[in-house]
């Protein structure tokens, strides 16, 4: 069974907070200590650069030498500890700016957070009724992806929801046990922007992965060895005065630099799919040691570290990697390249070491990146989770009920303007005819009834108390629109959406439909008779799911299907010559409408 009791839960507000106050100062910390060490780097400059000159004026070169050394070295050791500093401060600032993100989020505030509009569908069956992209959306609210992949398995695990109670389950464990670690959250959301690195870097990654070896055939990958020989003996030679220099000279132009002039169209075309890889492979690794790393007990959380747990570990192939390609990046220089490449053929033998790496893990790059992409999302809806500790894990029926919903709200209004319902549906093929007043909620439910499922159907916690579901494939028709690049009416597309669910039907899918108002676009007769029409149909076929309508006369198919087809209704008071919403759902028809009241407080005349 899953945990459901908040009063284990820790306070996310209060967690948020003590950890922006601890990045915070830590970040403070090591940016003073990092103006410390730049001001240390100067004056160990300026100090060299006075001792030289002292020792120059009084003509000590064995000093000379010493303190040139000296300075060297100190400085050297001082840059290193300004990266460490700088890459440590770089850290706790962007820990900083995501916790402070987390708390506006948690505020209602969610514009600094990605709505994948990106990833808005043309025509789905229901991503665009409930708002699943854009801004203030469910996706923005979910959405704390970082990784290469994240982004978009999230969106697909959104748009495609999972209708094997196993494999949800598998998830929901997944989910439990990373929301009560948000600390792995936290550093995962941290150590993925860092390396901020794309899906085009991990694809380009995956198309070199795959190309064809062509520098580690035996004799080429000797050219570097042969080279290397050649040159230190060469210069040994020359420093003995055993050989002109010019015969060294023209050693090296036709020798290494011809044979690499041979290769340079080769290596390009190569170091073009890997040269802005370097720096990101670096930082990736901490993502990659992060989730290897980590204990956990959840079967699924285990194998995806299994996949990361290859002959040498993901993290550790990865830095081997970065370090290679930093090596060859070194020929982005160009008289740092024609020293090396004229001594030791240096891109020829970069290259002989990435297609061993590449002939070693290449296998292993898509399950790797996929296996942290799965993390990340997994974090995502367990972040969700944890920003939302009422909320509560739904149970997966088999047959019945299709919907148990006990105190259920819409996740993206605000917890103190959120009316909660209880509704359900017992039994496959059946359905839920809803009347009530114009903005009484008959819309904010159905949304919340479908944005419910699909939280449900992706794995994470839902806004109810209780929530029992049988996974189903789920078709809305909230928001139909015209579309005047095709001249299609908004009766025609709406004609459209209906027929594509009856066809889906005719098939045997099995559907749980939410319809608000069908037939918007006709006269009123004309949508009562067709309205009736197609509920008779839906029941024929055996689908499930909601209606909302104002008209009340539909309410009367309960006496023809007294087992199949249920009334209820949101009802509008007016008190005091003032309408009065409660939002809550109540059995029966509807006995109050509010379009002639309304027209009146805007002074249209009804007379």
């Amino acid at each position: 069974m899953l945990k459901n009791d908040i009063k284990a839960m820790v306070d996310p507000v209060q967690w948020y907070q003590q950890k922006l106050n601890g990045a915070t100062e830590k970040k403070k910390y090591f940016d003073q200590r990092r103006k410390v060490v730049s001001w240390l780097r100067v004056g160990v400059f300026l100090g060299g650069l006075i001792a030289l000159f002292s020792c120059t004026t009084k003509n000590q070169p064995t000093a000379v030498a010493a303190v040139a050394l000296a300075t060297i070295i100190i400085f050297l050791v001082l840059l290193k500890w300004f990266s460490g500093l700088k890459n440590k401060g770089a850290f706790y600032s962007r820990q900083v700016i995501i916790l402070q993100n987390e708390l506006s989020g948690l505020q209602g505030d969610l514009r600094c957070f990605d709505g994948g509009t990106e990833f808005q569908p043309a025509s789905h069956a229901y991503a665009d009724d409930i708002d699943l992209f854009g801004e203030s959306s469910l996706f923005q609210l979910i959405n704390r992806t970082g990784t290469a992949g994240g982004k978009e398995k999230l969106a697909a695990w959104l748009l495609n929801p999972e209708i094997s109670s196993k494999t949800l389950l598998r998830r929901q464990h997944a989910v439990e046990e990373l929301r009560d670690q948000p600390g792995f959250m936290l550093l995962l959301k941290t150590y993925s922007d860092l390396a901020a690195m794309s899906e085009s870097d991990v694809h380009q990654l995956a198309t070199w992965s795959k190309l064809p070896q062509v520098f580690s055939k035996r004799l080429i990958s000797f050219f570097p060895v042969l080279a290397s020989l050649f040159s230190v003996t060469g210069i040994i030679l020359v420093t003995a005065g055993m050989l002109p220099f010019s015969f060294f000279l023209l050693y090296v132009i036709v020798g290494p630099l011809f044979i690499s002039a041979l290769f340079l169209k080769k290596i390009n075309e190569r170091h073009t799919y890997v040269s802005h890889s370097n720096d990101i492979l670096g930082k990736y690794a901490g993502v990659f040691q992060l989730c290897a790393n980590t204990s956990f007990t959840d079967e699924y959380l285990n194998q995806l570290q299994q996949h990361l747990r290859t002959e040498t570990k993901a993290n550790v192939a990865l830095q081997k990697l970065s370090k290679i390609l930093g090596a060859l990046d070194s020929r982005m220089n160009v008289l740092v390249a024609f020293l090396l490449n004229g001594l030791f053929l240096w891109d020829l033998w970069q290259m002989v070491r990435l297609e061993r790496w590449q002939s070693q893990y290449a296998a292993y790059i898509p399950v790797w990146f996929d296996s942290v992409a799965t993390f990340d999302v997994l974090s995502s809806l367990a972040g969700f989770a944890f920003r939302h500790p009422a909320y509560t894990f739904p149970e997966f029926t088999v047959k019945s009920p299709v919907l148990d919903l006990k105190n259920a709200g819409h996740p993206l209004l605000p917890e103190k303007e959120r009316v909660g319902n209880d509704f359900s549906i017992k039994t496959p093929g059946s359905f839920v005819i809803i009347t009530g007043a114009n903005m009484a909620g008959k819309s904010t439910f159905l949304r919340t009834v479908a944005v419910n499922m699909v939280l449900a159907m992706t794995g994470t916690v839902v806004c109810s108390s209780r929530m029992q579901c049988k996974p189903i494939q789920l078709i809305t028709g909230l928001r139909t629109t015209d579309n005047l690049v095709r001249s299609e009416s908004y009766f025609f597309a709406e004609l459209k959406r209906l027929k594509w669910i009856i066809d889906r039907l005719n098939q045997g899918e099995e559907l749980f439909i939410l319809l608000d108002e069908i037939l918007k676009g006709t006269n009123s007769k004309d949508k009562q008779a067709g309205s009736m029409a197609l509920i008779h149909q839906f029941i024929r076929l055996q689908a499930t799911g909601i209606i909302a309508t104002h008209d009340i006369l539909l309410g009367s198919l309960a006496e023809s299907y007294p087992s199949q087809v249920e009334n209820r209704c949101f009802e509008v008071v007016l008190q005091k010559d003032r309408l009065k919403f409660d939002y809550k759902l109540r059995e029966g028809i509807s006995q109050n409408m509010n379009a002639t009241f309304l027209m009146k407080h805007m002074g249209i005349t009804l007379d």
